[in-house]
């Protein structure tokens, strides 16, 4: 598999549904920028442990590093911290994550391989770390409102994993 760029909107779910564990144990090689370190900082700092203990490696990016894609892309709809993980993921051929509408789109006309928090429960189902059900509710919990977030999720989104 490729290597997973992670933007703070996909470790912020991960981390409200508590599977951010199991998402290491697929031994995908995850990676993600210090801007995005920086936005996940203060309010997340569990998030910071996979840092810490080498699961998670972080490329340092500054503003000058993203110059280019600030001219053309700007940065009304993206952040800075956006901006460097799409940057990173064109740079390494790398699978991008993220929950971010505006990032996906932009990577999807850029041609880079996108996916969400679905997506990674669906890993997590197929590969049998996480039974279907407990994913649902754990995506019905973060639609809802866990910690302070609420998604609009389609409930034929939440659906497959009763089946499963």
């Amino acid at each position: 598999m490729k290597v997973a760029v992670k933007d703070s909107c996909l470790l912020i779910d991960l981390e409200i549904m508590r599977v951010l564990d199991l998402w290491f144990q697929l031994k995908i090689e995850t990676i993600t920028t210090s801007m995005i370190v920086d936005e996940v900082r203060d309010e997340h700092p569990d998030i910071l442990v996979y840092i810490e203990s080498g699961a998670m490696v972080v490329v340092d990016y500054d503003v000058p590093d993203l110059i280019p894609l600030i001219s053309e892309l700007g940065t009304d709809e993206l952040s800075l911290g956006d901006l460097s993980v799409l940057h990173l993921a064109e740079e390494r051929d790398a699978l991008l994550l993220t929950c971010d509408s505006a990032l996906r789109g932009e990577a999807e006309m850029r041609k880079v391989d996108c996916h969400g928090s679905i997506w990674v429960l669906d890993k997590l189902v197929d590969s049998h770390l996480l039974p279907g059900p407990v994913a649902a509710s754990k995506l019905q919990a973060l639609a809802n409102g866990a910690n302070g977030t609420g998604r609009f999720l389609s409930p034929k989104l939440i659906t497959p994993y009763l089946e499963k």
